[in-house]
């Protein structure tokens, strides 16, 4: 059990917690991961990914499909500004996710800036909340980002993410789908190349 334990109580020493009870059970068997600080993830992406909050994160596996990624950071009341009642709902969730998903990509595939295409659907978790509205706290509330892969077609990947505050399991998406777009092709489509 030690052995099998192992990688896991690695990746809480990086990520400097303890994981939530249900992102805990899912990685127990994972064997061995890669750490990632912001500034290693901000090397991966040619273009700053929207509301990238996420401060560090943990990719277990070393092939992408079947790879599991753990990302942490914190959210404070002025990010939600704007939200309903200041609370963090889906729309923050469906930002903070594909963010954190994008890096995790990446890192398989660096020469490319991975899109967020399509998410089959994008729900909260009720139960999990207790029919109550989240507020983050003045210091910040810790949230939780994983995302499993599935399926690569061509250049086609297919994932589902599930987004934690604290131990409540607040939002997923299932069958988030991106494009592994080349990061060259991207910059000529922003940046005109120069007319003589």
């Amino acid at each position: 059990m030690e052995n099998v334990l192992e990688a896991l109580i690695q990746a809480e020493e990086f990520l400097g917690t303890r994981l939530p009870a249900f992102i805990r059970e899912r990685n127990m068997d994972n064997q061995g991961f890669h750490a990632l600080d912001q500034a290693a993830m901000m090397k991966l992406c040619a273009f700053e990914p929207p509301f990238l909050k996420t401060d560090k994160m943990v990719i277990f596996g070393d092939e992408l499909v079947g790879s599991t990624s753990i990302g942490i950071g914190k959210v404070y009341p002025e990010d939600t500004k704007g939200h309903y009642n200041s609370t963090i709902y889906l729309a923050l969730a469906g930002r903070l996710m594909p963010s954190t998903a994008t890096i995790h990509l990446a890192y398989f595939f660096p020469e490319t800036s991975p899109q967020a295409v399509e998410g089959k659907s994008i729900r909260i978790d009720r139960e999990a909340m207790n029919g109550g509205l989240l507020e983050p706290d003045r210091e910040g509330t810790t949230f939780y980002v994983e995302t499993r892969v599935h399926k690569k077609k061509v250049s086609l990947v297919e994932c589902d993410t599930v987004i934690m505050f604290g131990e409540a399991r607040f939002g997923l998406i299932e069958k988030l789908r991106f494009v592994l777009t080349k990061k060259d092709s991207i910059y000529n489509a922003i940046v005109p190349s120069e007319t003589v």
